[in-house]
């Protein structure tokens, strides 16, 4: 019997450590801004060069950081850093490359269930994947924008044609 109730205790403690400890992981590794949380990763896949916009769903508590970072010099490559909140702030999830910041990648996408981030020409002013618009992000280069759908599952992406839309609503060649 006393055995019994030792090993009730004994699992009880530790149960108990389990969820303190995975408390205060969350908490350790929590920062108050999307920006703070990815300028504080021990060891990024992207080094972090400059910060170009961030997107927030509050409803889903994700961020998107676009930022900058270099494969063969400064600022020619875009990435995107995908984080989470959660109750002490906000948690780095993923960190994907979409790709060198050059006019002959406008059309090409990268993402998986839930998102998809690319690229399209400066004369586009709205993305359209049927009754969805893409947030659009403006960078330093003019001759190309990113662009970011956020909640869409893969299914809509084969069923429904990307459409690049000049600021009259034209749609532009496919890419």
């Amino acid at each position: 019997m006393n055995k019994v109730i030792i090993g009730i205790i004994t699992v009880l403690i530790l149960t108990i450590g389990v969820f303190v400890f995975l408390d205060f992981n969350k908490k350790y590794n929590s920062y108050v801004t999307p920006e703070e949380a990815i300028y504080n990763l021990e060891e990024p896949k992207f080094e972090v060069l400059k910060v170009i916009d961030t997107k927030i769903f509050e409803d889903e508590n994700v961020s998107y950081v676009f930022f900058y970072s270099k494969v063969d010099k400064p600022k020619n490559y875009l990435a995107v850093a995908i984080l989470n909140e959660n109750k002490y702030g906000w948690k780095y999830t993923e960190m994907v490359g979409v790709g060198d910041i050059a006019e002959g990648n406008s059309g090409s996408s990268i993402g998986r269930n839930g998102y998809r981030i690319g690229f399209a020409p400066s004369e586009v002013a709205k993305v359209q994947l049927g009754a969805h618009v893409a947030n659009i992000i403006r960078l330093e280069k003019k001759e190309i924008k990113a662009w970011l759908f956020h909640g869409l599952g893969s299914e809509e992406f084969e069923k429904n044609e990307l459409k690049f839309l000049n600021e009259e609503g034209k749609v532009l060649e496919s890419y």
